[in-house]
């Protein structure tokens, strides 16, 4: 439980640091512009592969498990945790 907990936590918190690093003090409708403008491509971002870390690590989480995917922008590190066995939640802006 231990580890599923910590390896939970962890990942969670990597994807929460990625969206609020260098953005103190920006009033959410300017952000939502920001955030609208960069994705406004059909291209991909950040590509279609799972961040590094995550790849890294997914074997740390419980097969079968749940996962919380925060700011998933176009969803890359959710479909690999879903293709991987987990029931995965995303949220993002809207």
């Amino acid at each position: 439980m231990f580890l599923r907990t910590v390896a939970t936590s962890t990942l969670l918190f990597f994807a929460m640091v990625g969206t609020t690093m260098g953005q103190e003090n920006t009033p959410p409708s300017q952000d939502r512009e920001r955030w609208d403008r960069k994705f406004a491509s059909s291209d991909f971002i950040y590509g279609k592969e799972p961040a590094r870390f995550l790849a890294d690590n997914v074997e740390r989480l419980p097969p079968g498990g749940r996962a919380l995917d925060v700011a998933a922008g176009e969803g890359r590190n959710s479909v690999y945790l879903a293709r991987h066995g987990l029931e995965v939640d995303a949220v993002d802006a809207w």
